[in-house]
């Protein structure tokens, strides 16, 4: 996993795992717990996260999964485009004889 893949991980484990927090000491107003369960929450989304993208990315090169979800983001307008994306086929001019 990238620094990056583990960085956008972690925060979105933080953030899941402050919410499920933030219920649980809504209930029973340990604040403690809540910091107990956003170290562990995080913790496992990036163990479980990691297992997950070695899964999936055998033989891929590094970064592919950002840089997807990047062209993703950018045609939704959510970012701005920093790749090139452009369906159709490169042509010399001319014929390439064997």
């Amino acid at each position: 996993m990238s620094e990056t893949e583990a960085s956008y991980l972690g925060a979105a484990g933080f953030m899941a795992s402050a919410c499920v927090g933030g219920l649980v000491v809504s209930f029973t107003g340990h604040f403690l717990i809540m910091m107990v369960i956003c170290i562990i929450g995080t913790l496992l989304t990036l163990w479980y996260g990691s297992l997950y993208l070695q899964k999936i990315k055998r033989g891929k090169p590094e970064g592919c999964y950002v840089q997807a979800a990047r062209i993703y983001l950018s045609q939704r307008g959510f970012m701005k485009k920093r790749y090139l994306a452009h369906d159709g086929y490169f042509d010399l001019g001319r014929r390439l004889e064997p």
